[in-house]
């Protein structure tokens, strides 16, 4: 498209060095807004002979059904042990208290909840960070809750974790290019150094940086470049599943909005599955197919995410919702006396 300094130059439509139905006519007049359909207006001069344009499908519609469970777990929990000293009473608590959960095939599923209701708890315990105190974890069929080094392996080929702060997650010692194929590491595979390079151009592209950032280090780049290279470097050997762990909290909001897009056009073309934890709503609504809301260590509600965020049932996602700013700058937004915000 044409640049900024050019914009302003332009004298007919902005449109007509892009356009293979231009004319001469189009690079002098400027096209006056028509309708060309309910709802719908173009600014063009040949609106009468250009065919009726049917709306692009949104990409949050865009997504895959499936009935495969490709995670799922049972009666998932994690205790754990605390005393001040050696003399003192031990006592316990459960950061995960008996959760059920599932993720098809394809689908992103989000987890809501203040700090410390159990989120990251759980998202270690499906990456095997952590071993559940009880229940049972299910990955691709296989049972993995014991933990053990096949079953971390098996772990590593199916699921791979970004972590919400790139800046502590990237090696400022190594390479970008060397960075984003580092899963090849984990896995055992010994590619060489032509097939790397490679693969990291490959996931570059897809991620939307250019070649050269190959040879960068991460203090070379912002802090959304970052991620995008997180992202990269969990894609690289094609993962079932993702765990996003706040990712897009330190960005700025038309950063968010490009990993987001990122994100969900990535799912389309490798169709993997993502658990997504956020204490955004906005974010979980525009990303999300369904959601859990977590609440100290128990899954208060679940379903699709519109039918939760449209009529929640629990009292704590009302609160929840309650504290999201209203869209109309309008309406008053004022502060409760204990229990957060709500809309006048």
């Amino acid at each position: 498209m044409p640049g900024l300094r050019v914009l302003k130059d332009i004298k007919g439509c902005r449109f007509a060095s892009r356009c293979p139905k231009a004319t001469d006519e189009c690079l002098t007049a400027e096209p006056p807004l028509a309708e060309i359909g309910p709802g719908h207006v173009a600014a063009c001069i040949r609106t009468e002979t250009t065919p009726e344009i049917q709306p692009p499908p949104l990409l949050e519609n865009a997504r895959i059904r499936s009935t495969k469970i490709p995670l799922s777990g049972r009666g998932v929990t994690k205790a754990y042990t605390t005393a001040w000293s050696p003399f003192a009473k031990r006592t316990s608590f459960k950061a995960v208290n008996s959760i059920d959960f599932t993720l098809a095939e394809g689908e992103f599923v989000g987890i809501v909840g203040e700090s410390g209701s159990g989120k990251s708890s759980l998202a270690r315990l499906v990456v095997g960070l952590d071993t559940p105190t009880e229940g049972k974890i299910t990955l691709a069929g296989r049972d993995v809750t014991a933990n053990g080094s096949s079953d971390k392996a098996f772990r590593r080929e199916h699921i791979q974790m970004v972590f919400q702060d790139p800046q502590s997650a990237l090696n400022p010692r190594r390479r970008i290019g060397s960075i984003v194929t580092q899963a090849d590491e984990a896995t055992g595979m010994r590619n060489g150094r032509g097939e790397r390079m490679e693969r990291a151009a490959a996931l570059l592209k897809e991620i939307g940086l250019p070649p050269d950032a190959a040879a960068r280090f991460p203090s070379q780049l912002s802090g959304g470049q970052k991620q995008r290279v997180n992202i990269a470097r969990a894609l690289c050997t094609l993962p079932r599943i993702l765990v996003a762990d706040e990712i897009v909290s330190g960005l700025d909001v038309s950063v968010q909005a490009q990993l987001l897009d990122l994100l969900l056009r990535l799912r389309n073309e490798h169709a993997f599955s993502m658990l997504f934890i956020s204490h955004d709503l906005s974010v979980v609504r525009y990303l999300c197919d369904r959601v859990m809301v977590m609440y100290r260590g128990e899954v208060v509600e679940s379903g699709e995410t519109e039918a939760v965020f449209a009529r929640p049932q629990h009292a704590y996602t009302r609160s929840l919702l309650a504290a999201v700013p209203p869209d109309d700058v309008n309406v008053a937004w004022t502060p409760l006396s204990d229990s957060g915000y709500q809309v006048e």
